[in-house]
């Protein structure tokens, strides 16, 4: 590995800590590379006696008494779920662009039922709100009232995005191209 993509690497791994120490550490890199420079070795050469700039990584958080273990599978759960659904709507756009127009009709067809059904979400969500709307008319205040009724909007929305996102995922996941 060359000088320049060694050092980004190294930079890349130390995210998680503060700028002052990612530049310090990749100038004491750099400074041994240049020491092996002026034995007469190469770049390649130098970053090899260096070592796996992925093991110098781990020996720097090591150091520090930090367990990347821990820190990536929880950086990678929250941007796995993310980047599933991406992937996703990607996977879907790339069968749609090379499907013919009757199975790209399909598709929308089953989008379509996915946002229906999702809509159908709704209807326990109205049966609620009537029922504590009936029991806070105790209050006659409309400030209540609102209140019920942006609770069951707001608790219908949160549903309706992890369902709608849950089934999209499993429907979609699988298109094929067909012709």
């Amino acid at each position: 590995m060359d000088r320049n993509k060694y050092l980004q690497t190294l930079k890349d791994g130390l995210y998680f800590f503060d700028e002052a120490y990612q530049q310090r550490k990749i100038l004491e890199v750099d400074g041994q590379i240049n020491l092996f420079l002026q034995t007469g070795k190469t770049e390649e050469e130098a970053t090899q006696e260096i070592g796996n700039v992925e093991d110098l990584i781990q020996k720097i958080y090591a150091e520090n008494h930090i367990d990347m273990t821990q820190i990536q599978s929880k950086k990678n759960s929250k941007l796995s779920k993310i980047d599933e659904i991406f992937d996703v709507f990607g996977h879907m756009i790339d069968v749609m662009s090379k499907n013919s127009a009757k199975a790209n009709g399909k598709i929308i067809f089953d989008l379509l039922v996915l946002v229906l059904l999702t809509s159908l979400l709704k209807i326990p969500f109205f049966v609620v709100r009537d029922f504590g709307n009936g029991l806070l008319d105790v209050f006659s205040s409309p400030l209540i009232t609102n209140i019920w009724y942006f609770i069951i909007e707001v608790l219908y929305w949160i549903l309706a995005v992890f369902f709608f996102l849950r089934v999209f995922k499993k429907w979609f996941s699988k298109l094929e191209i067909q012709k």
